[in-house]
């Protein structure tokens, strides 16, 4: 018996993060906002629980800025093949529509909404 041979999967990840850098510039790099540096103290180990849970909350807010930063500049890197797609075709209003609605999706990422 045969089996049906399927396409090889092709990995697309490394195309769109090519793209995605050159637009990263408009975007500023968000400042380092975990910066404490626990240390132990055995006499207070509540204090020392909370100074690493803070940190801990910062270093998460810039990593969803930093995520915010990227998704930005995915729905950037959108918009140029969006407006390349300008004849009537169907093809060409299928493939701009397909585009601007990747485009939205980025940023309703970036935006949290």
């Amino acid at each position: 018996m045969l089996w049906p041979t399927t396409p090889p999967i092709r990995s697309t990840s490394s195309k769109p993060q090519a793209e995605r850098h050159r637009y990263l510039v408009d975007f500023p790099e968000p400042p380092v906002l975990s910066f404490a540096s626990v240390t132990y103290d055995l006499t207070d180990p509540v204090r020392t629980v909370h100074l690493h849970n803070v940190n801990e909350l910062w270093f998460e807010v810039q990593n969803l800025i930093y995520g915010a930063r990227l998704n930005l500049a995915s729905a950037r890197m959108f918009k140029e093949p969006e407006d390349g797609h300008n004849s009537r075709s169907q093809t060409d209003v299928n493939a701009r529509f397909d585009l601007h609605l990747d485009k939205l999706e980025r940023f309703q990422n970036a935006t949290g909404g």
